[in-house]
């Protein structure tokens, strides 16, 4: 906006970066009057970047305004992320007209990548990159432009889809630090063995996500229904049931990167840091448009209760927070727990959906045993997936746990993973659950 309008009055434009300003408040005293001397000095506009960088109570911010003042450029544009009013504003401060800019919506993001994309591009990836990714033009031109360079290192004329995405997220990389890790997998949709009901909620979220810019936005709905955009899931089952991987693979079949809350970071003993930290978590993953995954979600959002002391009014606090946040986050938002009774009645009210991981049942086990192992693996003769799963009562991730430590006794041994392997693997992964179980199961 500021370039436009430096191009409108045909003069240059001069730019001053408040949060890039050096350390020595002297040498930032010098920098300030020599942009706003030489703006002066040719007439022309002069842009204060990111002037709430500097806190308000600093004596370099007032000294910028009184600067500003008294040098008088023809037309002073200042850029903040919040609202700008100067309090006790200096005689011969030019009136300030404040002017909001928001990110655009989907139409005018498509239109966008259009505009810096090559001709002829597929109008499915360009609505796709458009839905995924939130950005502001100038990101938008950025990671068109690495789109581009994709294609000429690939030897192609345009980008594809892939290319698309792999650029914008290159682009919009989130700065979670220690908060949050990224998830990743390799399984795919065959690995996770659910009831057709289950697997159809999952396929809800995915539709939710696909098509949520033209439900809220271009039909409307957004403006009639209260909250966000965004979609929130609940992942309720025992450990082992897969709920990890199916975030993981919902967040894949939405390319999306998908990030699990690390409680250990997040959660503070101090008044007001976790919800600090929390915040920062919800703004990067809104920024780039990231999944978040709150495992063990019952320790953050579980139930309030009745305040008897301090600590009891500020884990309310806490709690209401969340609910608050959680409701205005624009993304996917996937808590997973052992224990839904732990969960705050209003966060299961505000939940678009809620998904039973149980216990598989004998048949479901037995295609569980007969995905596990890898095409390479050599497998004996001896190993029946229904006898495997009449034999051990167990979820998917305690059969991978098995198949693996088989596996590796058998490479010690030097022999294909027999039945033998596996009994063994078994009884170490029933000690380490605490699990009573028959002999019997463990015969040959």
């Amino acid at each position: 906006c500021a370039r436009a309008l430096a191009a409108a009055l045909d003069r240059p434009l001069y730019s001053l970066d408040a949060a890039a300003l050096p350390v020595d408040e002297p040498a930032s005293r010098d920098a300030v009057e020599a942009a706003a001397l030489a703006a002066c000095l040719d007439d022309a506009p002069l842009c204060i970047r990111r002037l709430d960088a500097i806190e308000a109570d600093k004596p370099l911010r007032r000294h910028i305004v009184d600067t500003l003042a008294a040098r008088g450029p023809a037309l002073l544009v200042v850029t903040t992320e919040d609202p700008w009013h100067p309090a006790d504003p200096p005689e011969g401060l030019p009136p300030a007209e404040q002017l909001t800019l928001t990110l655009p919506a989907v139409d005018g993001r498509e239109a966008l990548w259009r505009r810096w994309l090559p001709d002829g591009m597929p109008a499915d990836d360009i609505g796709a990159i458009s839905d995924a990714f939130g950005f502001a033009p100038g990101r938008i031109r950025a990671a068109a432009a690495t789109a581009r360079g994709l294609a000429r290192a690939a030897g192609v004329d345009r980008p594809t889809g892939p290319d698309l995405f792999r650029a914008a997220r290159a682009h919009a990389t989130p700065k979670l630090g220690a908060l949050a890790q990224a998830v990743t997998t390799r399984h795919d949709w065959g690995d996770l063995v659910l009831a057709p009901d289950r697997q159809s909620q999952l396929e809800e979220i995915i539709s939710r996500i696909k098509h949520r810019s033209r439900v809220m936005e271009r039909w409307g709905f957004g403006r009639k229904v209260a909250g966000t955009r965004g979609t929130s899931a609940l992942f309720v089952g025992p450990p082992g049931t897969g709920k990890t991987m199916a975030a993981a693979l919902i967040a894949g079949a939405t390319r999306r990167d998908l990030y699990r809350i690390d409680l250990s970071q997040v959660v503070s003993k101090y008044i007001g840091e976790t919800e600090k930290h929390l915040e920062r978590v919800f703004a990067e993953a809104e920024a780039c448009d990231a999944a978040l995954f709150f495992d063990e979600a019952d320790a953050l959002f579980g139930k309030r209760g009745e305040v008897s002391d301090a600590h009891d009014r500020y884990a309310n606090i806490e709690v209401g927070y969340l609910l608050q946040r959680l409701e205005r986050f624009s993304g996917l938002a996937v808590l997973a727990t052992n224990l839904r009774r732990n969960m705050d009645d209003a966060f299961l009210r505000r939940l678009d959906v809620i998904v039973e991981f149980p216990l598989p049942d004998e048949d479901a086990r037995a295609r569980i045993w007969a995905s596990v192992w890898p095409d390479e693996a050599p497998i004996a003769d001896d190993l029946d997936p229904a006898d495997l799963a009449r034999r051990f009562d167990l979820a998917g991730g305690h059969i991978r746990n098995i198949a693996l430590s088989a596996a590796f006794a058998a490479a010690e041994a030097q022999s294909p993973i027999t039945l033998h392997h596996v009994l063994a693997a078994a009884r170490s992964e029933y000690r380490k659950l605490s699990k009573l179980v028959d002999a019997r199961r463990f015969r040959p």
